[in-house]
């Protein structure tokens, strides 16, 4: 199926729309195996000037295993206990815009399984000045297991470049990893 909301028209434009989200939607309940789920996915969506996207899995089994999973925007890289049934890809959920020659990207996911909780974000800005730019990127993944005792894994990245002409003239970059109630690496 498909959902469409759009509002406008906007003042300024009376032929763009202030909110346009298009979700598409595939569900799906196998009773002889006691699994559901439904997968939904925006596209061509946007907010103002905003591009929106994004992905959504919800997933239960009620047999002899039950279990129930929640992904909006996907899963951490680290979690691979994911069913069959939600392997699809799903896109992160984002936004981004461009004004002029300064540009912005923000995308991230959250999911709950039954022994995890996942988080995830990232932004991404660039900007240039004739053949001078820069950009900068700032990230986090973490994932807490609650069994057999509870601990968690976070990933920390960061980096900034000056370039000329596409070419890179300085750059930092740091990543690092906390894992508690074991070591810190960074």
């Amino acid at each position: 199926g498909q959902l469409r909301l759009e509002l406008g028209p906007s003042k300024s434009d009376a032929a763009a729309s202030v909110v346009k989200l298009i979700v598409d939607v595939l569900g799906f309940w196998d009773l002889d195996q006691k699994k559901y789920g439904f997968f939904a996915t925006l596209r061509d969506s946007k907010i103002a000037t905003i591009d929106i996207t994004g992905g959504l899995i919800v997933f239960g089994d009620y047999g002899d295993h039950p279990q129930f999973i929640l992904a909006a925007g996907g899963f951490n890289p680290r979690f691979t206990d994911i069913p069959p049934e939600a392997k699809a890809s799903v896109d992160r959920l984002g936004s981004s815009f461009k004004v002029g020659r300064f540009s912005l990207k923000m995308t991230g996911y959250f999911a709950l399984t039954p022994g995890t909780i996942q988080a995830g974000f990232d932004i991404a800005a660039s900007a240039s000045i004739g053949p001078v730019g820069l950009k900068g990127e700032l990230g986090f993944d973490v994932i807490v297991y609650r069994d057999p005792q509870t601990h968690f894994i976070a990933v920390f990245r960061f980096s900034a470049a000056i370039t000329y002409s596409g070419h890179t003239l300085a750059c930092v970059s740091v990543t690092g990893t906390i894992e508690v109630p074991r070591a810190w690496h960074i």
